[in-house]
């Protein structure tokens, strides 16, 4: 066990955080960011595709 805290401060392996995690895990190849504002009733849909793709609402 590590009981020494002065061990984070020497480790040469950066900290990586959960999503860096997914993406090296799942060969991420590309990420395309962008944003919309959108009202009323709507729904974004894709042709089915062999890869899969995130989105995230972060507001409404």
């Amino acid at each position: 066990m590590l009981e020494n805290p002065r061990f984070l401060r020497e480790s040469t392996e950066m900290a990586v955080d959960p999503f860096s995690d997914v993406l090296t895990l799942t060969n991420a190849e590309a990420v395309v960011t962008g944003g919309f504002t959108a009202g009323g009733p709507w729904a974004i849909s894709f042709p089915g595709r062999d890869k899969i793709k995130f989105f995230a609402v972060v507001k409404g």
